[in-house]
């Protein structure tokens, strides 16, 4: 699927909203835990049934999925890691323009 990256403005004081509201729409926490569990019984299910071919090349399949989701995962991490990191140096220097007029 191809991304592409979005860019709009809002207020400083909804940084914080916004950037909350971005990492809950990812859906990624829900998509890794979904992945984590379907790894897990595939697993399982290797170690206690017989290993076919076809069963082991289905589990790889599973942990390629949640390799996946991981990626996407970080993606939206480092997107919500960049805008805090553009509204803590806007916070500083709001602090110093303060401090120099006190």
């Amino acid at each position: 699927m191809a991304k592409v990256q979005i860019t709009y403005r809002a207020d400083v004081e909804d940084i914080p909203h916004e950037v909350r509201m971005m990492f809950h729409r990812s859906r990624q926490r829900t998509l890794i835990e979904e992945a984590f569990g379907n790894v897990a019984l595939a697993l399982e299910r290797l170690s206690t049934q017989s290993s076919k071919p076809e069963n082991v090349e289905a589990t790889m399949k599973l942990i390629d999925a949640m390799r996946v989701a991981f990626v996407e995962a970080d993606v939206c991490l480092e997107d919500c890691y960049n805008i805090l990191g553009g509204y803590k140096t806007l916070l500083l220097q709001e602090q110093k323009e303060e401090n120099e007029t006190d």
